[in-house]
Order: C-alpha cells, then structure tokens, then sequence
C-alpha cells in the first residue's frame, strides 16, 4: 500500500488500484460522488460509518490535484503530476496524430521540477 496524499492510499489488490481512503475500500471517487450529489459531511459519515470527518476533508485537495490533468497542444497528450514525488505521467493518444511538438510543454515542465 502507497500513501499517495494524507489519508489517501493506493493498494494494488484492492479497488482496481483505485485511490482509497486510509487503506479501507472505500475509494475516494466515491466520496466526492456523495459530495457531488448534495450530500453534507455529517451525512456522509452516516452513510460509511467507517471514515473520520479528516478523510472527507483529504478528498477535496486530491480532487483538485486531479483536477489538474494538463492538456498540452492538439489535445493529443495529457498528463498527471504525482502529488509528492518528481514525476509526471503522461498519456500520448497517437490516433490523434500527436507531433514532436505536443510534448515540448511536458518536458519544459520536467525541467522546471528538476531545477528545483
């Protein structure tokens, strides 16, 4: 199990390695589908009796790390920086005819983590 964010847990045998909070299965997608949907902190702790009021909390900053998938050029690229580590993944759609230049903004990103 990987800690990816505080109280947020990446276990590769449990939830299709979906994000969950604090190693239970309860994903966090899930969560924030419950606050989507109207419901209030309170109301979520009677639904999954299980979490602490600090896990909901934790869903909402990883939500908008999440959120914060790029798009570089032709749409043809995305990527997703880690929340703690030096890394950016990132997903080339070569259907979409991506070029040399569609990952020169990933690489100028890459640099700039690198020189700190």
């Amino acid at each position: 199990m990987v800690t990816i964010a505080e109280r947020i847990t990446v276990n590769p045998a449990q939830c299709g390695v979906r994000p969950c909070i604090r190693g239970m299965r309860i994903r966090v997608s899930d969560v924030l589908d419950l606050l989507a949907n109207g419901l209030s902190f309170e109301q979520i702790l009677e639904e999954l009796p299980d979490l602490e009021y600090q896990d909901i909390q934790s869903c909402l900053p990883y939500a908008n790390h999440i959120n914060s998938w790029s798009r570089y050029a032709s749409g043809a690229v995305h990527s997703l920086p880690h929340p703690k580590a030096l890394t950016v993944s990132f997903q080339d759609h070569p259907e979409a005819g991506s070029g040399p230049h569609d990952l020169g903004p990933l690489f100028d990103r890459f640099i700039r983590m690198m020189a700190g």
